[in-house]
């Protein structure tokens, strides 16, 4: 999702709602649980390339000739 995408669909909500994040991926889920809530602890925008390590997606943190900029949201567990 782009900036703008996230900007035009966070506009369509009322501006005094808490916003949560969440995953239905079985592994970050509790116990028992189906899915979990996180919070949005901050938003950065850094200089990354986006990589495969190992097969899992990730992102080299570093300005040169492949890199752009990415929003990052950091969430965390509890609010």
């Amino acid at each position: 999702m782009k900036v703008s995408e996230l900007i035009s669909k966070l506009q369509s909500f009322p501006s005094n709602a808490d916003v949560l994040c969440y995953t239905e991926d079985e592994n970050f889920q509790l116990k028992g649980h189906i899915f979990r809530l996180l919070d949005i602890e901050d938003i950065i925008v850094s200089e990354a390339s986006k990589v495969r390590i190992n097969e899992q997606p990730s992102l080299k943190l570093e300005k040169n000739q492949n890199s752009e900029p990415h929003v990052l949201i950091s969430v965390i567990t509890d609010f």
